[in-house]
């Protein structure tokens, strides 16, 4: 799975004209929306507080954007992605995905690794969520592309973790195999994952400072996602946006 297109990414080929993601029409953020991030929000807040007193030597990267140079054309946008976070440690990389799933309104969530979605079941009904594994595996193959094309020769590792919902309602396949661990299994998983492997004596600054030059620091760039993510399935703008384009 290609994560990361050299030849046309904004750091080699120049930055092409983009959408202008605060243009009327273009993205409706509802009130379920806002009250399922702040929940997500919360999640990764802790998450991150955990992360940061279990490994005080190492450096802690937390909700970060980075764009893989494929340019939509349809869209007018640079397809990217969200990090939830990136664990930076002498032995290795790891890449951390946060899934927080209301333990009130879900009864499982289920699926498998390799599939589009999981299916988080309800008293009456089911919706989608995305698949945290397949969604955690691009990030972590784009994180070692680009490592690989700094020359940094470090591991690079992948977790998903979930909150929120019992363990005995999660059902998805490849549970342990596929480091898809709850909130209280996190850090036990990650110190035996690293501990596990030899350390590589690079620095872990010098990783962080390779890194800082691949982050999306374009203006409203979560908003520019939100809309990326919600429209690249249809290749399609809602009809009430007006195709506002600016330049950076």
């Amino acid at each position: 799975m290609k994560g990361i297109d050299l030849v046309n990414h904004p750091n080699f080929a120049g930055r092409k004209d983009d959408l202008d993601p605060n243009q009327p029409g273009l993205l409706k953020i509802t009130k379920k929306h806002e009250e399922k991030k702040k929940a997500g929000n919360a999640f990764e807040k802790n998450m991150s507080l955990q992360i940061k007193n279990a490994f005080i030597d190492a450096i802690l990267l937390d909700d970060i954007y980075f764009e893989t140079g494929v340019y939509n054309t349809k869209l007018c946008m640079y397809e990217s992605m969200q990090i939830d976070h990136i664990l930076i440690t002498s032995r290795g990389v790891l890449v951390v995905e946060d899934k927080y799933i209301d333990d009130g309104k879900y009864l499982s969530v289920s699926g498998g690794a390799l599939s589009k979605t999981w299916l988080l079941k309800k008293r009456f009904g089911s919706i989608s969520e995305t698949n945290g594994l397949k969604q955690n595996y691009r990030h972590m193959q784009f994180v070692k592309e680009v490592l690989h094309y700094i020359g940094l020769d470090i591991p690079v590792f992948q977790m998903t973790v979930i909150g929120g919902i019992a363990r005995d309602k999660i059902r998805v396949q490849q549970f342990i195999d596929a480091n898809l661990v709850t909130e209280d299994e996190a850090v036990d998983r990650m110190e035996y994952l690293l501990k596990r492997q030899v350390d590589m004596g690079v620095s872990t600054q010098k990783v962080l400072e390779e890194l800082n030059k691949w982050i999306c620091t374009v203006p409203d760039i979560e908003k520019s996602h939100i809309a990326f993510v919600r429209n690249k399935e249809k290749n399609r703008l809602p009809v009430r946006c007006k195709k506002v384009m600016r330049k950076l």
